[in-house]
């Protein structure tokens, strides 16, 4: 039997953020040095924030599928839960 994973919003909330590192990094790089410099530094990460922000707004204007679509969570499909039986216990156990 093939398990089938089904992509939570945790799991796209991770890739994301793995995907999306550099951009952090970016934004949070001068947050660090005006905490421990200067407050200037924390002008440069409302830049980056602001740039990354534009592009994250472009590319969805461009993209298709969501220029004609609402944003919607689509429902996940899954197998229906089996009732337990009397002797659901024995099964755990593999008896």
């Amino acid at each position: 039997m093939t398990a089938r994973h089904t992509c939570t919003r945790t799991d796209q909330a991770i890739q994301w953020v793995v995907w999306h590192f550099a951009e952090l990094l970016a934004v949070a790089a001068p947050l660090v040095l005006a905490a421990l410099f200067s407050g200037w530094f924390a002008v440069g990460s409302v830049v980056v924030g602001g740039a990354w922000a534009g592009h994250e707004i472009a590319v969805r204007r461009r993209s298709p599928e969501t220029a004609d679509a609402p944003q919607q969570i689509a429902a996940a499909e899954t197998a229906p839960v089996p009732a337990l039986t009397a002797g659901h216990r024995e099964h755990k156990e593999g008896a």
